[in-house]
C-alpha cells in the first residue's frame, strides 16, 4: 500500500504532474498544434518557476511558520515539563560503501543531531521511531539510534520500528510511550513536516510540544541574484 501511495505522489506532485502535462501537450499538439504549444508552454514555465532557489522556500515558508524553533528558555522548561523526545525517521543513506551498507540520510543526520542536543540540554529519555518502507533489513530507527550513540553519544531507551509513515510514527509509538507514562513528548522532525506530524501525535493522545528542525535558510548564494536563477538545487 505504502508503495503505491509513493508512486502516487510522483505523479501528483512537482515535478511529476508537471511532465504529465507536458506528456498531455504533445498529444493534443497532433490534433491541435496551437492548444498543444499552450499546454507544453505551461508546463515549461512550471518546471522554470520550480527550479528556482526562492520558489521552494516561499513554497515552504507556511508551513515552517506553524512551528518556530524552540528559544533556550522554552528548552530550559522542557526539562520539567516533558517526559521524553521523540524524534521521526527521515531517509536513509542506502547501500553507504564508506560505511559498508545502509546509514543514515541526511534529513535524519539532521534530527538526530537536533534531539542529541535537546537530550543534552534537557536530560530527557529519546525514543526513535521509523521502520522499513520498503521492507529493508534494517530499520531506519535502528539506522538513527547507531548513529545517535556511535556519533553523538546519546542514549536511546526506545524504538518504535513498525512504521512506514507518519501517522503510524504516532500509532506506534502511543503504546510504547503510554506504559512508560511519557505522554507528554518534544516532537522533533524537520519544520516543512511539523504540521503533518503535530497532527498525528495529538490525534493518538500525546501532548505535543513541536521542536522543529532543518528550516529552509537560504545560503549566501541565494540571498544574491543567484537565489532568481534555475538550478537543480532549487529542484530538491
Amino acid at each position: 500500500m505504502e508503495l503505491w501511495t509513493n508512486i502516487l505522489a510522483l505523479f501528483l506532485m512537482p515535478p511529476g504532474i508537471l511532465i504529465l502535462i507536458a506528456l498531455f501537450g504533445f498529444v493534443m499538439h497532433i490534433r491541435s498544434p496551437f492548444l498543444g504549444n499552450i499546454i507544453i508552454s505551461i508546463s515549461i514555465s512550471g518546471l522554470l518557476i520550480l527550479s528556482l532557489p526562492v520558489t521552494g522556500r516561499l513554497m515552504l515558508a507556511p508551513l515552517e511558520q506553524d512551528a518556530p524553533a524552540l528559544d533556550k528558555t522554552q528548552v530550559e522548561k522542557m526539562r520539567k515539563e516533558a517526559d521524553a523526545i521523540v524524534i521521526l525517521a527521515g531517509e536513509r543513506y542506502a547501500d553507504a560503501p564508506e560505511y559498508d551498507g545502509d546509514t543514515v540520510g541526511a534529513r535524519s543526520l539532521v534530527r538526530a543531531r537536533y534531539a542529541a542536543w535537546l537530550h543534552k540540554q534537557t536530560g530527557l529519555p529519546i525514543l526513535v521511531a521509523g521502520g522499513s518502507t520498503y521492507d529493508e533489513p534494517v530499520t531506519e530507527a535502528d539506522l538513527i539510534k547507531q548513529s545517535l550513540t556511535d556519533d553523538f553519544g546519546a542514549d536511546i531507551k526506545w524504538t518504535e520500528t513498525r512504521s512506514t509513515n507518519t501517522f503510524e510514527n504516532a500509532q506506534y509509538s502511543w503504546p510504547i510511550l503510554q506504559k512508560a507514562e511519557a505522554t507528554t513528548i518534544l516532537l522533533v522532525t524537520d519544520a516543512s513536516h511539523m504540521r503533518r506530524a503535530y497532527w498525528s501525535f495529538k490525534k493518538v493522545g500525546f501532548n505535543v510540544v513541536p521542536a522543529p528542525t532543518g528550516f529552509s535558510t537560504p545560503i549566501a548564494a541565494d540571498r544574491k541574484i543567484f537565489g532568481y536563477l534555475p538550478s537543480a538545487r532549487g529542484m530538491v
